[in-house]
């Protein structure tokens, strides 16, 4: 079983995207540069404790010199691609290798809070450069809880302020827990430099 980590939109700009969701009363918590210094990015965390990434090129960054998906986020595509946590980002890709699927990493990487905290993580990209139907690894090395104990990259999930919730039926089921079953790989997976 695989458990979502997070889903990565991607664009040309960061207050743009931010301010989508926004729109849609979901506020984004800024997360800070990446160690490549070329991105930053924004979460929105999800009561399961998975989340939602914006991100795009600093503001001394060409979006296509991005060190993450850069034609993707050149091209304000939106939707970029999803992740999925394991143990271990080496053993996932020994895993991947030993099945015939090319990898790209593991990559150690890293972002700079605003509060100044490093955090840092591994990832690795499984399957051949444009194909994108599988989804990338992490393992975090920094630790990641809130308050309340929850395992969140931020502090909380939140409304923006203003906005008030949609009284659908679906907005009153509990939420289904942090392991979710991905038992095929279907979807598209973040485009990434070649």
């Amino acid at each position: 079983m695989l458990t979502l980590d997070h889903v990565a939109f991607g664009g040309t700009d960061l207050d743009h995207l931010r301010a989508a969701a926004a729109d849609v009363g979901l506020a984004s918590e800024y997360g800070g540069p990446h160690g490549t210094g070329t991105t930053h990015m924004a979460v929105l965390g999800l009561p399961d404790g998975s989340y939602l990434e914006f991100v795009a090129p600093t503001a001394d960054a060409d979006p296509e010199d991005a060190g993450f998906w850069p034609a993707h986020l050149a091209a304000d595509a939106g939707p970029a691609g999803w992740c999925v946590e394991v143990p271990s980002v080496a053993a996932a890709a020994k895993t991947a290798i030993d099945r015939g699927i090319r990898v790209d990493g593991p990559h150690e990487a890293s972002r700079t809070r605003p509060d100044g905290t490093r955090v840092e993580w591994d990832m690795c990209f499984e399957g051949p450069a444009g194909d994108e139907r599988l989804p990338f690894t992490i393992a975090d090395r920094t630790p990641r809880s809130s308050p309340d104990g929850r395992r969140t990259p931020t502090s909380r999930t939140r409304r923006s302020p203003g906005r008030r919730p949609s009284s659908s039926p679906s907005d009153s089921a509990p939420p289904s827990g942090r392991s979710q079953s991905v038992d095929s790989v279907a979807a598209s997976r973040t485009p990434r430099r070649a």
